[in-house]
């Protein structure tokens, strides 16, 4: 009867703790699609903290809720008070071209001016030409990050080895 009693208290507290770090310290998720090709691919699987996500940084990769009550996985490329521009395939911040060697290929639409409110973030897929993001959706509240990725933890091929 102390082994059977054993074995419960061991399973409920490895629940609650799994309750409890899912609650406040991180989230799995699976990419869905092609948008943040070639950084992450279709049923990539990661982890995402829900700590520092008011201190987010250029390049960071975040969860953020649409409409319809999907999550997408997106890149961090603008802040509070930048002023955004896409044209001849590149993205300008505050009027400077930026490096980015993450994404799949040049954007082939261009993306007027736009700065960024207090509090936003502005947001691109990786694979621009084939992402739904800020030029869809404009910039997103702070409040509406779920979390920043921190690891692929495997994708459908197997664990991951970063």
């Amino acid at each position: 009867m102390k082994e059977l009693r054993d074995w419960v208290i061991t399973i409920l507290t490895a629940l609650l703790l799994a309750f409890l770090l899912k609650m406040f310290l991180f989230q799995f998720y699976v990419v869905s699609g092609q948008s943040m090709e070639p950084s992450y691919q279709n049923r990539d699987f990661v982890a995402a903290v829900k700590w520092g996500i008011h201190d987010l940084e250029y390049k960071d990769v975040v969860i953020l809720p649409i409409e319809d009550g999907t999550e997408i996985i997106k890149r961090v490329v603008g802040l509070e008070g930048d002023i955004i521009e896409i044209k001849d395939g590149s993205l300008f911040r505050n009027d400077e071209r930026v490096e980015e060697p993450y994404i799949k290929e040049d954007m082939i639409t261009d993306y007027g001016r736009i700065t960024v409110p207090k509090d936003h973030v502005f947001v691109l897929g990786d694979n621009r030409n084939y992402s739904s993001d800020s030029r869809n959706f404009g910039p997103f509240p702070l409040s509406d990050v779920k979390g920043k990725v921190r690891l692929e933890v495997f994708d459908d091929f197997g664990f991951k080895n970063h």
